[in-house]
């Protein structure tokens, strides 16, 4: 008769082979034989797991471990198996229980990140893997799920090495590989996350993740056409990804490429319908849904805003603690926690840079009132050291540049400040931190102008808005509490520098005779319904032209074909090259009528043509998208230049280019409004905000009062 060691031979020669119904039989002998045998009663229990009979394996460890109560391996494995089971804290402490019987196991380690990772516990994790590879654990799955916990954290420096690492180890693994491609990105280093996507393409030609990530990467590097064909694919290998079909559709916006495009656009409404899945692929981001080529209404926003929440933006866990944050004292006038007496304002964004949101926002800065309020810039973006970065640099007072912190430690850096009033000005758009918001850094959280609706998340308190773009009716599309500005909600800037060098219609290329209609849009926010309204406005108006946002090639010819498809010349269409921001708010000057986009209104844009004294069409719709140009138009006195249907859009674009004395009216009135208006009067909207977050403060202390969280 075999002994017991040639049987415990046998036995991990048949698990090793994958013969596991015969390693269970020559288990079983070598506990017949010796039933005190733990090793045995161990490998007995991995074999019951490697068959998924988990039960039986937990039976085996305790076994294993009630025969030898030191076993470290056992209880490892004992979390392994309660993991399987959803028993997450009994796993907890059997890898505890692993580690404080053998701190060198490092295997335990990992498995303990895997635990932690999977219970959103993100630092824990990160602490684990990092454990598990300083004692010595040299694999490449520990070096990738080491890799996307710091993402989550976002520590990309730090991941990118791990996730270099894990490719290291094993040169043919995919996953890792579209990891570190999306790792270089996020650094900026799009050459090497192109590269990174390819070869994990290379390997594996049905990989919907690298073609998705590669599609986005061409996107940010203005390679339109070939994220075309990126997305394209990535949609047929899954064509329920609502990530890749909204890029797509977005895609086929930006270069003008309309055939087939409203039945994509209809099969994102029906996945946003559906958006209750789990699945992160089926998250549509908002600003994306916000810009279809079809219009979406309030409640479809509201759904896809939520969904995105729900399934992108779940916050690591942090040693600060939610309710210690949710709980701290709200400050009251006269009564202020901080020895100077002044409510601690904070705006996050990552566009503190050469952008429309600092383009606006830089005198508001300026403009508060110190005696009440201390103010705080957090900017996660890239400094990219234009002058307008340096302004706000110095307009606030204190300017914290958090690029590269992570999550975690940025929420913490916001509660150490003491910030009272959190100020997002990212939203859903690119670069948002909105897992730091979701870790209540600050009593009072507010959605303002980066995002034109409801962010959908629990977590933010306020959306500053007016009551023009989102009138009182419209609060149950909204999951924060409206707060209302007077006028209109969009901050200005009263010291926008304006070229003084003399502008000419020639010297852009416009016949010097024409009635010029300007269309300074993103080419995305075009739908061809909208073109063909412009092009029936052209047909009207004989002796006119109309003047565009030079685009991607693509999106040119694909107007300049569409144009001459109804009957207008391509010498009617003149497109305007990208110039230093000055001149482009000095050549406005040459236009004669603005008219604006649909369901997707121009924002800052319309803000630019109304400033030059250039009065502006628009037609206004239900969602906060669609009426922020009308809001505009209000707050300066000319209400009469919104519409509400594209018959009456057209109508009035026609009316006003073909009876000169009624335009020249217009545009004296818009003169004469301008000189008198506090649209643009840095000043006077910084009593306006601040007034706000008064209220703010009052109403937060009104609920605490009651009881109220």
């Amino acid at each position: 008769m075999p002994s017991e060691e040639e049987l415990l031979s046998a036995a991990i020669q048949c698990q090793h082979s994958g013969d596991l119904a015969n390693a269970i039989e020559f288990y079983r002998h070598v506990l017949m034989l010796n039933p005190q045998q733990a090793d045995a009663r161990n490998n007995l229990g991995n074999v019951y797991r490697a068959m998924g009979n988990t039960q039986q394996a937990e039976q085996a460890y305790r076994q294993a471990i009630a025969l030898r109560p030191d076993f470290s391996e056992a209880f490892c494995n004992l979390g392994l198996v309660l993991q399987d089971q959803q028993q997450f804290e009994s796993a907890e402490q059997a890898y505890l229980r692993s580690i404080e019987l053998r701190p060198d196991l490092a295997a335990t380690y990992h498995n303990l990140g895997m635990l932690y990772q999977g219970l959103q516990q993100t630092e824990l994790a990160v602490n684990a893997y990092g454990t598990a590879i300083q004692r010595g654990l040299s694999h490449p799955d520990t070096y990738h799920w080491y890799g996307k916990t710091l993402m989550e954290l976002g520590k990309v420096e730090q991941a990118k090495f791990a996730f270099k690492k894990a490719v290291e180890l094993r040169p043919e693994y995919v996953e890792a590989l579209t990891n570190l491609g999306n790792a270089h990105i996020e650094l900026g280093e799009f050459g090497l996350g192109i590269e990174a996507y390819q070869r994990a393409i290379k390997l594996s030609p049905e990989l919907y993740d690298a073609y998705h990530n590669l599609g986005n990467a061409y996107v940010a590097t203005g390679r339109p056409e070939e994220a075309l064909d990126a997305f394209e694919i990535a949609v047929k290998l899954s064509p329920d990804a609502a990530a890749s079909l909204s890029m797509l559709v977005h895609l086929q916006q930006e270069c003008c490429q309309w055939d087939g495009s409203f039945e994509a656009c209809t099969r994102v409404l029906e996945l946003v319908e559906k958006s209750h899945s789990a699945n992160a692929a089926q998250a549509i981001n908002p600003m994306l849904f916000f810009g279809l080529s079809i219009p979406t209404t309030a409640e479809q926003q509201l759904r896809c805003s939520k969904n995105w929440v729900q399934q992108m933006c779940v916050p690591p866990v942090s040693a600060i603690g939610e309710s210690a944050l949710r709980n701290r004292t709200i400050p009251q006038a006269g009564s202020l926690r901080h020895k100077d007496h002044r409510i601690r304002v904070g705006y996050m964004s990552a566009d503190f840079r050469e952008h429309p949101v600092s383009i606006l926002i830089a005198e508001l800065f300026e403009e508060h009132d110190r005696e009440r309020f201390e103010v705080y810039v957090y900017s996660t973006g890239h400094d990219d050291g234009s002058a307008i970065r340096q302004r706000i640099v110095i307009g606030c007072n204190y300017f914290r540049n958090v690029a590269s912190a992570s999550i975690v430690e940025l929420a913490e850096q916001i509660s150490a400040d003491g910030i009272d009033i959190l100020v997002d000005l990212q939203g859903h758009t690119q670069s948002a931190r909105t897992k730091v918001l979701a870790m209540r850094p600050a009593p009072i959280q507010v959605n303002y102008l980066g995002f034109p609706g409801t962010m959908g998340a629990e977590f933010i308190d306020y959306a500053l808005v007016d009551d023009y773009v989102v009138p009182p009716e419209q609060q149950r599309f909204f999951m924060e509490r409206l707060m209302y500005l007077p006028g209109c909600f969009m901050v200005n800037d009263s010291r926008r520098e304006i070229s003084l060098i003399p502008t000419s219609r020639t010297a852009y290329g416009l016949p010097e005779k024409a009635f010029v209609f300007c269309a300074f849009h993103s080419n995305y926010k075009l739908t061809p319904e909208m073109f063909q309204a412009w092009m029936r406005i052209l047909q009207a108006v004989p002796e006119s032209v109309l003047w565009l946002r030079a685009g991607n090639p693509t999106a040119t010819a694909n107007l300049i074909h569409r144009g001459e498809s109804m009957g207008v010349s391509r010498s009617r269409l003149i497109f305007a090259e990208a110039v230093s921001m000055p001149e482009h708010l000095a050549r406005h000057r040459c236009a004669d009528i603005f008219l604006d986009t649909y369901p997707y209104n121009q924002h800052s844009t319309a803000s630019d043509a109304l400033r030059m004294g250039l009065p502006l069409v628009t037609l206004s719709g239900t969602t906060f998208a669609s009426r922020v140009a009308g809001s505009l138009l209000r707050a300066i006195g000319l209400s009469e230049l919104i519409t509400n249907s594209l018959a009456e859009y057209e109508s009035l674009a026609v009316s006003l280019a073909t009876q000169p004395d009624r335009i020249t009216a217009v545009r004296q009135k818009l003169e004469s409004q301008l000189a008198t208006s506090d649209l643009y009067d840095g000043r006077a909207f910084a009593r306006k905000i601040e007034e706000a977050f008064d209220k703010m403060l009052a109403e937060r202390r009104h609920d605490r009062s009651l009881g109220m969280v």
